[in-house]
């Protein structure tokens, strides 16, 4: 696995404090911005990522960026994951909540947003639903969606974990293109060495971003997510029973979604679109 952390910032910002990427991971974003590929398996792109998180926690010094990792896995590493995390990347909107979706909110936490569920059926503008995606998830990304016609080839693969609920649009008129995708499959909590964080610069391990009230949101996760063998229910698709988000505005926190190796050959096949897979670790 080749693991890339791509920072954007300010020119004059990556000069900071003795920031010196090597020109080929620099990359002109415009006039002012910069975006830089830093190669986690190079001793030089570790020290640059230690450096810049020791500049922002020295907050006289810090250094307005944004950062998301990428992960390149060849088949072989795909082939043997115990489980395969899906993280979706084709997201829409309006959400749910404003297009009058009720939710039962009774398990909600007040501080990190996470815990509500929809009542069914989820209201959605039927003109905002991606047409380049299989799976897709609202703003507020806990509301995912799934095609009729991948449901419909999950559904007979027999794969377990899951249920497609409707999905209306305006009164009583239903979306027949497209599910609610409700995963009910258990994957157990996240567990070491699984870290967590704003950003993969920013990273924390244990339970320092811990949701103090519900305990059980933690910040975005950051590395490869890895779960305990015990605990997972054996479900074809599933979720973990923490949370990883920023809970803030329309955003909430959310499970993340993780798929067996049945699951990930009918992906393949159907060569279905709208998220990324990444390698789940089943300890």
């Amino acid at each position: 696995m080749r693991e890339i952390v791509r920072i954007r910032a300010r020119r004059r910002d990556i000069s900071k404090g003795g920031l010196e990427p090597l020109p080929e991971w620099v990359r002109p974003i415009g006039s002012n911005i910069v975006e830089v590929a830093v190669p986690l398996d190079d001793s030089r792109g570790r020290r640059f990522v230690r450096r810049l998180r020791f500049l922002n926690r020295a907050l006289a010094r810090r250094v307005h960026y944004s950062a998301w990792a990428e992960r390149d896995y060849d088949e072989k590493e795909l082939h043997g994951a115990g489980l395969l995390r899906i993280v979706i990347e084709s997201t829409f909107e309006p959400r749910g909540e404003d297009c009058r979706t009720r939710f039962d909110s009774r398990q909600e936490c007040p501080d990190c947003l996470a815990g509500r569920v929809v009542i069914p059926p989820l209201r959605l503008r039927k003109s905002t639903l991606p047409r380049n995606a299989d799976i897709a998830q609202t703003i507020a990304m806990d509301e995912s969606v799934i095609t009729r016609r991948l449901g419909k080839l999950l559904r007979k693969a027999r794969l377990t974990g899951f249920t497609l609920g409707p999905i209306a649009c305006g009164g009583r008129t239903r979306v027949l293109d497209w599910h609610h995708l409700v995963v009910h499959g258990d994957a157990g909590y996240l567990v070491q060495p699984s870290s967590f964080g704003s950003d993969p610069v920013d990273v924390r391990r244990g339970d320092d971003r811990l949701c103090k009230t519900c305990r059980r949101s933690r910040g975005l996760l950051i590395s490869e997510a890895y779960v305990s063998r015990d605990k997972w229910d054996k479900s074809d698709v599933c979720i973990t029973r923490d949370v990883a988000g920023l809970g803030m505005g329309c955003v909430r926190p959310s499970p993340e979604l993780l798929v067996s190796q049945r699951a990930y050959a009918v992906l393949r096949k159907a060569n279905a679109r709208g998220f990324r897979i990444e390698v789940a670790h089943v300890v």
